[in-house]
């Protein structure tokens, strides 16, 4: 069997210097995937941060939890919807699952 090696190298830039940058990327690699998930905090600064972070942590803790990839992102994507608007927590997320075998 050939060996496939995935290489994940993420760069960021805060709109404020000293401040937090809006966006996360998170990843990570069991035996049988690797995760890797990009959220994009509405606005800059602290609160992007605080609510990208909340929301990368919460779909890669219900997909260690056992959730199958559509169910998380389906919860996740909900969530979203429902503040999105009304609440500065909303969050813009992207989500790759890649299967080593």
């Amino acid at each position: 069997m050939a060996y496939t090696h995935l290489e994940i190298a993420a760069e960021q830039s805060a709109k404020n210097p000293g401040d937090p940058c809006g966006d996360v990327v998170l990843w990570e690699r069991t035996a049988r995937h690797t995760l890797v998930i990009l959220a994009d905090g509405l606005g800059h600064g602290i609160r992007a941060n605080l609510a990208a972070t909340a929301c990368a942590s919460q779909l890669a803790a219900m997909l260690r939890e056992g959730f199958s990839l559509r169910e998380a992102f389906s919860v996740v994507a909900q969530q979203m919807n429902t503040a999105r608007g009304r609440n500065p927590s909303y969050t813009a997320f992207s989500v790759a699952q890649i299967s080593s075998a």
